[in-house]
């Protein structure tokens, strides 16, 4: 029997026991023509009884139609469902507004009968064909009273996430709000948990409650509680895709996968027995449900390349469906709780979730604006009504965000970090496709992007200004600026992701402070360590790695700043929710941070003599405050549209502290929208941000206290390509601007663009006829070449810098490291003219470096150990010796003795020493001068200077405090001593560098606050 039926009411059946393959096809294809040519999109043509289809697809949901194969034609709905879908237009109602959709909408059936009506007389007749006009729908199942991600048994789905790292399962149950934890497949800490597993959870043993279940490489465990011992079941293998359901209808989950590589799904079903079933084709994506209502879970696909839904229905049959575009979400789910799971589309570029009503199937649909693009869509029935409900999961501050389809209400929760995974999306299409967290982590590592302010290397461009600035107590200053880089986009392989980096004032822009980001494991380049990754104010990426205490971790960027956990000794001995973390710089600061809204942010900045800066967040993670070392408070107020910063401001006592309180405006933010235009190469086969066509806001203008401004402009990358000075005494007086060629990136992009031009232009400055001229600079990205200096001829990635039109044709080189840890480094430069040799060469210099291990390929505190700058004539070098306590190992990277050379010879020589007692160093004191020397000569030579230095000495006074200071720990009191201040200098007499009485000595006394 073949069906074709619009699938609404008074729905078009044609009934015909006895077609033929060929009759059937020729009875559609007789449809298809009779339309007018130009609704005939994609083609057919049959070829030796072949017919083949070509994709289209829509700008809006297409409402749904659906061809029924025949038993002996399983394939029949998949060949001809993309040209019946495209005769959608011929009949299509109006566009429905935006919200829920309740008004009764023409079906296609009533819309198509007129036009199938007069093809079916000609179609050849046989025994029992006949057409029937079918004026209701069927009656509807009862749903079904089990409810999916529901592990506590109360009938409503609960938030969970899911950590790869440790493989580690939090639920956040809706019956009260309790917590549960599972641990599936890892045994921390012994064990480092693969990142590449999924979660599959489902109720495995059948007792109503969801069971939580990771899926690898054909291994899957499941525990039934929490404290339950693991079941382990093997089905499947690397490579497929876990679609965990209840295949045969007997209240357990089967396991189940579907198999990319072949499109065959392999079921093994809980009552006994496999089946295996070819469904799909490349790229297409696994949607099982129970799309029929018999409490079966149906096999079924989306096909993004054209919107389709194909469906073997276990109780109807197969069919397809058009309902999408190619950049819609799949998220099928029950929306009106008939008890059969709705076609429905989550469509990132506007955060509008479109979702087939299947209870009344007449071609109404529901519409509902809910999220963004950077969101994960996580439908499922939270408030317990039995049907879905519109949610979204924040990667970026883990929050929940749910719309409750019981009354309308919604709820916001916070259960997650950036690189987990929502529960409830466990078999949904992932916001960051195939990127894991370790993968991205490495790329945006890369020194070609980890990189703050502009750098040639890189080819990011950057801007940046401070905001607030308060001069504090003893050098504690505070204040905070905004800096911006062009490197929105971060290349992970094959895919690009849009604003990694989580930026708080429009992509690319950030303000405040450092925050961090959750821990994960580093397999990069061997390393194999667990690591943090600091986000700065400028934009840069910093890496701190586990060290031999666990608990402790440091970077490697050559600042050996220190990181510690202070109340776990390893990542996996809590969630990252719970951490508290210090960060020590070198100088004894201590900066304290504390979780909100997915990363760990700075709460207070304490100072070697206990005075501190305390930093305040709002509920969604956002700066709220910063109160300095004297008690005043700046604070930032959000725009109320955007969610981001609106201004800046203070209060204070006008007329010098006497007069009234004032409000201070130190920054004014302006916001604007730019839509999104991309080229990417086809090589980048998943784009992870915004689609083509989404509005985005971004940063327009910064106003200041004085009334002056600053200015940017956008390209459809939503990269800044102008940023401009406004005076202060009209909008239109440009004081000055830098531009690049970032304003027309040019086609098939295959990593994020980056500049190659700045353009300069300044009010009276290069003038030319009594106006300001452009400077054209031109830097060319990264080429391989060489460079010999005194090591020989070093391979080098070289960037050539020209300015348009030079006097003197004047250009530069400046060579980098191409690889390995020395990659991105400066090696070397050369000024030039003309060719570059001899003469031409007007200046060079050149760089060898080192680092603590030599031996590995990536950064471990790189430093200069030698230097050279030369002309034709002449050659200058300076050589530096690093503090190594025993052989190999130099800690901290201090230089111990610097020598100067003219040519070959040592022209002077200068030695240090340094104070590092344990009493220091345990409070990251580091680099404290106790003894310098200098040199004629080599260090064997004529003493020409010593100076020794002393700290803390004598304790600490309380006296010339008349009050107890403002924001300074009390702990820090007068017998609080190694605090790092410089209490005595002594010059010697260099021809008695012993004798005391011939010193001069100066000396200081601090109080208790070091002032």
């Amino acid at each position: 029997m073949f069906v074709l039926s619009a699938a609404r009411k008074n729905a078009v059946k044609l009934f015909n026991a006895h077609l033929s393959c060929r009759q059937l096809t020729a009875a559609v294809l007789v449809a298809l023509i009779a339309a007018p040519t130009a609704l005939v999109s994609p083609a057919f043509r049959v070829e030796a009884s072949q017919v083949t289809e070509t994709s289209v697809s829509y700008s809006s949901p297409a409402e749904p139609f659906i061809i029924h194969s025949p038993s002996g034609f399983p394939n029949l709905a998949s060949i001809v469902v993309s040209s019946a879908s495209t005769l959608l237009g011929a009949f299509a109602g109006p566009a429905q507004p935006e919200g829920l959709a309740t008004a009764h909408v023409p079906t296609l059936g009533e819309r198509a009968f007129a036009f199938f009506a007069p093809i079916v007389a000609l179609m050849p007749a046989a025994a029992s064909s006949e057409v029937i006009i079918d004026p209701e729908p069927m009656a509807p199942p009862q749903p079904s009273s089990v409810v999916d991600f529901d592990f506590d048994n109360d009938g409503k789905a609960d938030i969970g996430r899911w950590h790869s790292a440790n493989s580690e399962l939090k639920v956040k149950n809706s019956n009260g709000g309790s917590e549960s934890l599972f641990t599936v497949g890892c045994i921390p800490p012994a064990t480092i948990c693969s990142s590449h597993g999924r979660i599959a959870p489902g109720d495995f043993n059948g007792d109503g409650k969801t069971d939580a279940a990771i899926f690898e490489a054909g291994i899957w465990k499941y525990k039934t509680s929490t404290s339950a011992t693991e079941q382990t079941i093997s089905w499947g293998t690397a490579g497929d895709v876990p679609v965990a359901g209840d295949y045969d209808g007997d209240g357990i989950t089967d396991a189940a996968i579907y198999r990319p590589s072949t499109t065959t799904w392999w079921v093994s079903k809980s009552s006994g027995g496999y089946t295996s079933t070819a469904l799909g084709s490349s790229g297409d994506i696994a949607v099982p449900g129970d799309y029929d209502g018999d409490g079966k879970n149906d096999l079924a696909v989306y096909r993004p390349s054209n919107g389709n839904w194909y469906i073997t229905g276990s109780s109807v049959g197969s069919y397809a469906f058009a309902w999408g575009i190619a950049i819609d979400t799949p998220v099928p789910a029950d929306y009106d709780g008939d008890g059969k799971t709705d076609p429905a589309v989550f469509r990132p570029s506007t955060g509008t979730w479109y979702a087939y009503r299947s209870a009344l199937n007449n071609g109404s649909y529901y519409t509902q604006a809910w999220g963004n693009y950077g969101d994960q869509p996580v439908p499922g029935d939270y408030d317990g009504d039995n049907k879905a409900d519109y949610a979204i999961w924040r990667p970026t501050t883990g929050s929940w965000y749910t719309l409750k389809s019981s009354d309308s209400s919604y709820s916001i929760q916070t259960l997650g970090v950036p690189g987990d995974t929502a529960i409830p999306s466990a078999y949904l299409k992932q916001v960051g496709g195939e990127v894991t967290g370790d993968a991205l982590a490495a790329a945006r590592l890369q020194p070609r992007n980890a990189v703050g302010g502009t750098t040639l290397y890189s080819q990011n461009f950057s801007w940046g200004t401070s905001l607030v600035n308060l001069p504090g107590r003893s050098g504690l200053d505070a204040g905070f600026g905004i800096s911006y880089n062009s490197l929105v986009w971060t290349k992970v392989g094959s895919a690009i992701v849009f604003d990694a980096d989580h930026s708080n004032a429009s992509p690319g822009f950030r303000f405040g402070l450092p925050t961090i980001e959750p821990t994960y494991y580093d397999t990069d380049q061997t390393k194999n360590v667990w690591a943090y990754m600091m986000m700065t104010p400028s934009g840069r990426r910093v890496q701190f790695r586990q060290t031999a205490v666990t608990n402790i971790y440091e970077a490697a960027d050559s600042s050996y700043a220190q990181l510690e956990v202070t109340n776990a000794t390893h990542p996996n001995d809590a969630a990252a929710e719970g951490l508290l973390i210090t960060v020590r710089a070198t100088d004894g600061t201590q900066m304290s941070y504390a979780w909100s809204m997915g990363a760990y942010r700075c709460t207070q900045i304490k100072d070697a003599n206990g005075n501190y800066i305390s930093i305040a967040y709002d509920a969604e993670g956002r700066l709220d405050t910063v109160t300095d070392t004297l008690g005043r408070v700046v604070t930032v107020n959000y725009d109320g549209t955007t969610g981001l910063p609106g201004t800046i401001t203070q209060t204070w006592k006008g007329s010098n502290g006497s007069g009234s309180t004032v409000t201070h405006t130190w920054a004014t933010f302006a916001y604007t929208t730019k839509t999104v235009a991309t080229d990417f190469s086809t090589s980048i086969t998943t784009i992870i941000g915004p689609p083509n066509g989404t509005a985005v806001t971004v940063l327009d203008k910064i106003t200041y206290a004085d009334a002056s401004a600053t200015k940017f402009d956008y390209n459809g990358y939503v990269q800044v390509s102008k940023v401009s000075s406004i005076a202060a005494d009209s909008s239109t007086h440009v004081l000055n601007y830098v531009s690049t060629n970032l304003a027309s990136p040019s086609s098939s992009q295959t990593d994020c663009p980056r500049f190659t031009h700045t353009y300069t232009k300044a009010e009276n400055f290069n003038m030319s006829g009594g106006a300001p001229q452009e400077i054209d600079v031109e830097n060319l990205a990264p080429a391989s070449t060489s460079f010999s200096g005194p090591n020989g001829s070093e391979s080098t990635s070289m960037v050539k810098v020209t300015m348009a039109g030079h006097p003197d044709g004047l250009y530069t080189k400046i060579h980098y490291g191409p690889s390995g840890w020395k990659e991105g480094l400066s090696l070397a430069t050369e000024d030039c003219v003309s060719t570059c040799t001899g003469t031409d060469r007007k200046r060079w210099t050149w760089s060898d470096w080192t680092q603590d291990n030599t031996g590995i390929s990536y950064e471990n505190n790189p430093r200069v150990k030698e230097s050279q700058v030369g002309d034709p004539s002449n050659t200058k070098k300076t050589k530096v010796y690093y503090y190594e306590p025993s052989t190999g190992v130099f800690p901290y990277g201090l230089p111990a003795k610097v020598e100067v050379y003219d040519g070959s010879t040592v022209l002077k020589t200068q030695t240090t020493t340094y104070n590092l007692g344990s009493n220091y160093t345990d409070r990251r004191i580091i680099g404290l001068p106790s003894e310098t020397k200098l040199f004629e000569g080599t260090d064997g030579g004529s003493l020409m200077s010593k100076v020794t230095y002393a700290y803390d000495e004598n304790g600490y006074t309380a006296s010339g405090q008349s009050v107890s200071p403002t924001q300074h720990n009390s702990a820090y009191g007068t017998s609080f001593s190694y605090r790092g201040n410089l209490t005595k200098t002594m010059r010697w007499d260099t021809n008695s560098p012993t004798t005391d009485s011939l010193a001069v000595s100066s000396s200081v006394v601090y109080n208790t606050a070091g002032s």
